[in-house]
């Protein structure tokens, strides 16, 4: 498995911080987590010491259950309270619906989609997107 997204936010919290995970079961509108990619990447960037936090709005149950109540949040504004990185794991609808202003109570400044389900982001935007599979330089 590969773990750009999880390589990016690692560099972008520099060993400490918090992430923030939209998505935890390995595709939308199921609670199955088991193979999820997004649980994978989730335990990669917590073994570099790096607190998270999962959003996902049908397996959070089965999240909860397997990774305690340490990883969920009731809400995705919740999950991105004072995150420094956020990782879009699962490519659900809701997640899809989010726009720039929904990221402005994050801490730090990057979103890594990777799905690339977001909408661009405009120029003047807070936020910068990094999009894994597009061929920039960090989502390559």
């Amino acid at each position: 498995m590969s773990f750009g997204g999880a390589n990016i936010a690692i560099s972008y919290c520099n060993g400490s911080g918090k992430a923030a995970i939209l998505g935890g079961s390995y595709k939308p509108n199921t609670d199955v987590i088991e193979a999820s990619p997004a649980i994978e990447i989730a335990k990669h960037v917590a073994a570099s010491a790096i607190k998270i936090s999962i959003h996902d709005p049908v397996a959070i149950g089965n999240i909860q259950k397997m990774h305690g109540s340490t990883f969920q949040c009731g809400s995705i504004a919740e999950c991105l309270e004072g995150s420094d990185v956020c990782i879009v794991g699962t490519p659900c609808e809701e997640y899809k619906a989010l726009t720039e202003n929904d990221f402005r109570n994050m801490k730090g400044s990057i979103v890594i989609d990777c799905w690339r389900i977001l909408r661009p982001f405009s120029n003047t935007a807070r936020v910068k997107q990094v999009q894994i599979g597009v061929g920039n330089s960090e989502g390559s």
